[in-house]
C-alpha cells in the first residue's frame, strides 16, 4: 500500500502540489497588508505585525528612504526566486529542468 502511494499517487499529484506550493508562498509574502488593515496604521503598534512587505512600505513611502526600500525589494525578489526554485526542484518533473 505504501509503494502504491509513493510510486503512483504522489507522482501523479506533482503538478497540483507545485501549483499549491507556489501560490501559498506568494500568498504568504502578500500577507503584509493584513496587519496594517487590522491596526489601521503602518507600522503596526510596537511592530507586532511587521513583515518584510510592511518594512518596505514603511521605508519607501513613509520615511522616503528609497535606496533602503529598493534593497529590501531586491532581497524579497531573491527570496521569492529561491522559494520558487525550491518548489520546482521538489515538485517539478525531470523534463521541466
Amino acid at each position: 500500500r505504501l509503494e502504491e502511494i509513493w510510486y503512483i499517487t504522489i507522482p501523479s499529484m506533482k503538478p497540483q502540489l507545485l501549483f499549491s506550493a507556489v501560490m501559498t508562498i506568494v500568498g504568504t509574502f502578500k500577507a503584509g497588508g493584513i496587519g496594517t488593515q487590522l491596526s489601521g496604521m503602518n507600522p503596526t503598534p510596537e511592530y507586532s505585525g511587521h513583515l518584510i512587505v510592511n518594512h518596505i512600505n514603511d521605508y519607501g513611502f513613509i520615511r522616503m528612504e528609497l535606496g533602503y526600500a529598493t534593497a529590501l525589494s531586491v532581497f524579497l525578489l531573491f527570496m521569492m526566486y529561491l522559494a520558487n526554485k525550491f518548489c520546482w526542484r521538489l515538485f517539478g518533473t525531470k523534463e521541466d529542468e
